[in-house]
């Protein structure tokens, strides 16, 4: 997995509050794609979820589940592992009334069997052991919790292997893109990768003088 041609994708922005035409070198947020943009979403989704636990009261528990080799499970089906992991999960939590905030990474492991790592906030590191245990029918479970600040490091290393898939609850994924935004600008338009910078701009009929680069 390398940087594509498309990384860093140049934006054109405009300041809400001026008016003033920029241009933005931003990630192309390809977690499939792009080693660089993948470790640095799994950072921003670490970083928000610590956020979560925080405004929850819960704790940061941090998963890894190998499989049994009986169960047959392959990158090809993964998937709908750990699916059942989460409605395992969930359903546990809305007994609890608590929320189920996560961050999950499937990793391509030199075994040829694929591994689960998960950041959840969770009630305790034994119960969330136990439902994840449950979920994959006894399969080796690792649960430990997560006491450091460097939360954004325990699943950025998973993520730069060929065929990582990363995922999140939708809260989370919301609180990262506030975390970044801010509502500061306007996305006016991104730049084709076939185009230069001159062409694109030339087709907007935006001159060079319009903005400043940033």
């Amino acid at each position: 997995m390398n940087r594509p041609r498309s990384c860093p994708k140049i934006l054109l922005l405009r300041l809400r509050a001026t008016g003033e035409l920029m241009l933005a070198a931003v990630p192309c947020e390809s977690s499939r794609r792009c080693v660089n943009c993948s470790q640095l979403r799994a950072r921003r989704l670490a970083r928000a979820l610590r956020v979560q636990a925080e405004h929850s009261g819960l704790k940061l528990v941090f998963l890894t589940i190998t499989f049994k080799p009986t169960l047959g499970v392959t990158m090809r089906n993964v998937g709908s592992w750990r699916h059942r992991i989460l409605e395992y999960l969930r359903r546990r939590a809305d007994a609890a009334c608590i929320p189920l905030d996560y961050v999950s990474v499937i990793e391509a492991h030199k075994t040829g069997l694929p591994h689960i790592h998960m950041l959840l906030n969770w009630t305790t590191v034994r119960a969330a052991r136990r439902i994840a245990r449950d979920a994959v029918k006894g399969s080796h479970c690792v649960a430990k919790l997560v006491r450091d600040d460097h939360v954004e490091t325990y699943l950025s290393k998973y993520v730069s292997k060929q065929g990582a898939s990363l995922t999140s609850s939708r809260t989370v994924a919301r609180c990262a893109a506030q975390s970044v935004a801010r509502g500061l600008y306007e996305l006016v338009a991104v730049k084709p990768s076939h185009m230069t910078v001159a062409e694109w701009l030339d087709s907007l009929n935006v001159w060079w003088y319009d903005f400043v680069e940033s």
